[in-house]
């Protein structure tokens, strides 16, 4: 009755440090959202699972002792075999590494858009052993930390603007008068635009075999994708217009 009593104590005091552990982290976000420290928040999750780990691992070895079980005597066994485990541990001790590294070094966090190595996606989880990336096509990518660690990594989400870059060819037998009238009112477009950032350039640039070439070259002030396409739409339809009121036209092909 007694061995059972203990066995019956220690998993509930495990269970109540666990929940203690869970308390600790959950206070420690709101502690960071209130010292303006929310990015540091993704450290969170990985804290949380290694408090779990260890919490329980420290749980399972008292159960242990109370059920008369020489845990001394099993890790002094064990000690033969350590250095064999260490060796085949060693990947996953430099992806608990590399987790760490990427949780605290930030360059992307969870939910940020990001590139490396060739291929892109969402962050959804940074965890003990990898980093699970839901990519464009729905499918999950998971990306041992040690790796991704290595990698470079392109923070999409990051970006406080995108850029805006075009050529447009005007046909040739478009007089002097109309290229500089496009000019003038694509330049004045862009400044009127509300998100488009200051110090953007619209130039006449180069004589092609079959057009009249001007760049225009500008920022959106967005990191949102999606509100980068719609202005980029509205710019472009601007420059229809702007064409065709001052009588130029496009080349072709």
């Amino acid at each position: 009755d007694s061995h059972l009593d203990l066995a019956v104590g220690t998993v509930a005091g495990t269970w109540l440090f666990l929940r203690l552990a869970g308390l600790v982290c959950d206070q420690l976000a709101l502690y960071l959202d209130r010292a303006g420290k929310a990015h540091a928040k993704a450290v969170i999750p990985l804290l949380r699972k290694v408090l779990l780990c260890v919490v329980f691992l420290l749980g399972f070895i008292f159960l242990l002792q109370n059920m008369n079980v020489n845990v001394g005597a099993m890790l002094a066994g064990l000690g033969i075999g350590g250095l064999a485990l260490a060796l085949a541990g060693q990947k996953t001790v430099e992806n608990l590494f590399g987790g760490v590294s990427l949780v605290m070094d930030q360059p992307a966090r969870v939910g940020d858009v990001c590139n490396f190595g060739g291929s892109s996606g969402t962050i959804e989880d940074v965890g003990l052993r990898s980093t699970r990336i839901r990519t464009v096509d729905r499918t999950v990518v998971t990306v041992p930390n040690s790796k991704l660690a290595e990698m470079q990594i392109e923070n999409v989400s990051a970006r406080d603007r995108i850029l805006l870059k075009a050529t447009v060819g005007l046909k040739y037998g478009t007089t002097p008068e109309q290229v500089r009238a496009v000019l003038v009112a694509a330049r004045e477009m862009l400044e009127n635009h509300p998100d488009i950032a200051p110090k953007s350039r619209v130039r006449f640039i180069a004589f092609t075999q079959t057009s009249m070439d001007i760049e225009m070259f500008s920022y959106v002030v967005t990191g949102d994708y999606n509100k980068f396409l719609e202005v980029r739409e509205e710019v472009y339809l601007c420059l229809l217009d702007i064409v065709n009121e001052k009588g130029a036209g496009f080349a072709s092909p």
